[in-house]
């Protein structure tokens, strides 16, 4: 999966950073101060997903694995009806980097087209609201 329109933001009390996300999915946090931090992570169509109480203390840290949810066509922070009426209208449409004639991101698996993945991915994460809990794969 190319992860290369992701981004990851760290805060804490006094600091905030955001990076982008490598396209193995690595990213790296200069100059995080030692604390208790929040990462977010987000993607344009999807739903971003956020960890607390992330401790960073002298060397690195491992942050667990995460799946974002996609099917945010129209990018609000939820899934609703207007995500699975965007991704209809497209269905069979050919898109690039994911999104449609009218900049929607409809291709859920970003796979070149729009077609019934598309639409069970959306449906299946449908009225979840962002932020959601970060998952292992």
């Amino acid at each position: 999966t190319d992860h290369s329109t992701a981004i990851v933001t760290t805060m804490a009390p006094g600091f905030e950073t955001t990076v982008p996300v490598a396209a193995n999915g690595s990213f790296e946090l200069p100059d995080v101060p030692d604390g208790t931090h929040t990462l977010t992570a987000s993607a344009p169509g999807y739903l971003s997903a956020e960890l607390e109480g992330v401790v960073v203390a002298v060397g690195e840290v491992t942050v667990p694995a995460t799946q974002l949810r996609a099917g945010d066509a129209d990018g609000n922070g939820f899934v609703n009806i207007n995500d699975i009426t965007a991704t209809v209208a497209s269905f069979g449409a050919a898109v690039a980097g994911c999104v449609d004639a009218l900049g929607r991101y409809v291709d859920v698996d970003c796979n070149g087209f729009v077609n019934i993945n598309d639409i069970t991915g959306t449906i299946s994460n449908f009225g979840l609201g962002s932020p959601q809990p970060w998952a292992s794969p």
